[in-house]
């Protein structure tokens, strides 16, 4: 597999899916296939918050691994078992709560904590432009009627001399 993920490990996956089955068969499972989960957990995580926070993260803040553990166990135990109304299980639970979390995260009611405990920057939602400081080329009027600011002009052609 080319890529690997980082918010968790194929080591920490497999802690965690003998807690949560008891069952060494989990163990069988190859590791490009424990990885292949791991990037779509993280797919997902990114997918979710990367409106309100740089992504992927180089530092993987604390909550997020937890999310990611949620997450990748969520999509193997999928292909492992199936649930039926008697039978419920903590993983689908831990998912449900995980991307709970994440859209909470994403419509900023919730906010992600390094390992400090301190709040991660957000991502910018500044939009900028090369023309912030001239007039706008286009208006809000009709979309023929453009215009050039003079000092934008000046300072393209003394850059050219």
């Amino acid at each position: 597999m080319v890529a690997l993920g980082t918010y968790t490990t194929i080591a920490r996956m497999r802690k965690v899916l003998l807690k949560l089955t008891g069952n060494a068969a989990t163990g069988v499972m190859i590791d490009d296939d424990v990885d292949a989960w791991i990037v779509k957990a993280e797919a997902v995580i990114n997918s979710k918050i990367g409106n309100k926070y740089t992504v992927p993260f180089t530092t993987v803040p604390p909550v997020i691994a937890v999310f990611a553990e949620d997450i990748t166990a969520y999509m193997i135990m999928r292909t492992m078992y199936t649930q039926d109304s008697q039978n419920k299980t903590a993983w689908i639970e831990d998912f449900k709560a995980a991307i709970s979390s994440l859209n909470a995260i994403r419509d900023g009611k919730q906010v992600v904590l390094d390992s400090s405990g301190n709040e991660l920057s957000r991502a910018s939602e500044e939009v900028h432009s090369n023309n912030m400081n001239y007039h706008p080329t286009f208006d809000v009027d009709d979309p023929l009627n453009q215009s050039q600011d003079d000092d934008k002009i000046t300072e393209i052609e003394d850059a050219r001399e």
